[in-house]
């Protein structure tokens, strides 16, 4: 079991395959089919972007980037969460002298004991892929909810006409200082005192928005 990679030269404006060769033998632990966005276009100097059927194969690269059975000296051992990488097979260029990848499964899931080190590091890699997963969707629903917060403290302090607000920054009037909105114009405010913010003749404050939030 492994993935058959079929290579191919061009022969008189055709496409001869060659003898092929078997990546990762022994090695290939699943294969999946998604439908993904990907660039599909003939030279890929520019875009054409289509959602295609796509296959991917997870296969052990093995204890080292090499063949992944002894190691020597001059070998590095890889983290366990190297090991393991997703090769595609989606042959979607395959018509125009690509490779063409075909990954079959292996049978080592129904036996853990063909191969102990692939297994034991399997699962520890399946529980490094999770934990990250979650962690990943933790930061994303955190940032989500930073954004609701942020949104909401954008509309919260938004001057409006008749909302009360108070300075919180700026060098224009004094931290602290309080007023209504009596005018907005692009991002700036005339703010007025509470009682006189509807009387025209009123002295105000032009201020920028930003600098005021609201009480």
């Amino acid at each position: 079991m492994a993935i058959k990679s079929v290579s191919q030269h061009s022969h008189g404006g055709t496409y001869i395959p060659d003898e092929p060769i078997f990546m990762y033998p022994g090695r290939v632990i699943e294969v999946r089919t998604f439908v993904a966005n990907r660039n599909m276009s003939d030279t890929l100097d520019y875009s054409d972007h289509q959602h295609v059927k796509c296959t991917e194969a997870l296969v052990w690269r093995g204890l080292t980037d090499t063949d992944g059975s002894f190691m020597d000296c001059n070998q590095q051992v890889l983290d366990f969460h190297k090991q393991f990488v997703w090769v595609d097979c989606s042959n979607h260029f395959g018509w125009r002298g690509c490779d063409i990848r075909t990954p079959e499964v292996d049978a080592f899931m129904d036996d853990p004991n063909t191969d102990p080190m692939m297994w034991v590091n399997y699962i520890a890699w399946k529980s490094h892929v999770k934990a990250e997963a979650e962690r990943i969707e933790a930061k994303r629903n955190a940032d989500a909810e930073a954004d609701r917060v942020r949104k909401q403290e954008e509309i919260k302090n938004r001057p409006e006409v008749g909302k009360q607000m108070k300075v919180v920054k700026g060098r224009i009037l004094p931290k602290g200082t309080t007023g209504t909105v009596a005018f907005v114009s692009g991002s700036r405010v005339l703010l007025k005192d509470d009682s006189k913010w509807q009387d025209r003749k009123a002295d105000g404050i032009w201020i920028p928005a930003a600098s005021l939030a609201a009480r």
